[in-house]
């Protein structure tokens, strides 16, 4: 009888594989073991690779490039001669263009830059109060106007408060590259404010009226974390009640900034809740260059 080639084939790849396969066979197990393996590792490691690329382009984009000028600017780092010599003298005897005030202020007021970003970065990013938004889009679209969107810009928030609740500068900083310098002299917002990872200079204290430092004291409503600068009962809005004295320690803004060695600032948000007047009339506009300002003034705290 005469078998199909088909079926010759079969028996004869058959009694190949009866023989070899005891032989081989644990070794081909062992190979075909190691190759998955080595095919599961490359996947891990091209996925990896992927990530962290991902990531450093994300990083690159969300972050503040070399090229903003509060990251490039020399900071100066004065004696600690000049900052202990002192420390028995009372601060209000320094002026705000003293250097042993500006070495002060740097060494015990200033916190640099978060190296690190904000968890809610990227295309993904959402607002923690989406209601309040509105008014600070209008100030950033009119601010970029003015600078033809500009990047890489700098920027003073005085009255910074928790870094994203009614900020003027937020959202410059993470989809402009600008950064400065944020003041906020309540510590009850300030320990939010540093947690936001913002990419920008805190300054932990408020600012002063005169041209030397100064303690003052505050009002904080018991529901808010808003300040209302204490100027006397006609500056007052009324319901005393309702608000928690408290006083905090403020310098020059041209001290603190001089401290930086910032003295051109392409934008200050001034929102003190009553004491900006002040405030602008202590800056030596000779030494200093801010080119935009936004000040908010309630009707209720203007001297008439």
């Amino acid at each position: 009888m005469i078998r199909p080639t088909s079926q010759l084939k079969w028996e004869r790849t058959l009694r190949v594989n009866n023989v070899l396969w005891p032989r081989v066979g644990h070794w081909r197990l062992i190979f075909l073991v190691c190759l998955a393996l080595c095919a599961l590792l490359h996947w891990a490691i091209g996925s990896f690779c992927g990530m962290m690329w991902a990531k450093d382009e994300f990083l690159e984009v969300e972050s503040v490039t070399l090229g903003s000028p509060i990251q490039t600017i020399p900071v100066v780092h004065l004696s600690s001669g000049l900052v202990n010599g002192w420390k028995n003298a009372s601060l209000e005897n320094l002026t705000q263009s003293s250097p042993e005030l500006q070495a002060y202020i740097l060494k015990n007021y200033i916190i640099p830059p978060s190296p690190f970003r904000d968890s809610r970065n990227g295309v993904d990013w959402t607002p923690l109060y989406p209601t309040d938004t509105s008014k600070q889009q209008e100030v950033v679209k009119f601010v970029l106007a003015l600078f033809s969107r500009k990047k890489n810009g700098t920027f003073i928030e005085a009255g910074a408060n928790d870094g994203e609740f009614y900020s003027n500068t937020m959202l410059l900083e993470r989809y402009f590259a600008w950064s400065g310098v944020l003041i906020e002299g309540d510590p009850r917002p300030l320990k939010k404010l540093t947690d936001r990872n913002r990419a920008a200079f805190i300054a932990k204290c408020c600012l002063s009226t005169t041209i030397r430092p100064k303690v003052m004291t505050f009002l904080r409503h018991q529901t808010g974390e808003g300040l209302t600068f204490i100027r006397g009962k006609r500056h007052f809005i009324g319901g005393e009640d309702k608000y928690q004295p408290f006083e905090s320690q403020c310098f020059p803004i041209y001290a603190i900034l001089s401290a930086l060695n910032l003295t051109t600032v392409d934008y200050f948000s001034l929102d003190i809740e009553g004491a900006e007047l002040d405030v602008l009339k202590t800056i030596p506009w000779n030494k200093v260059l801010i080119k935009v300002f936004s000040i908010e003034v309630h009707a209720a705290y203007v001297t008439p």
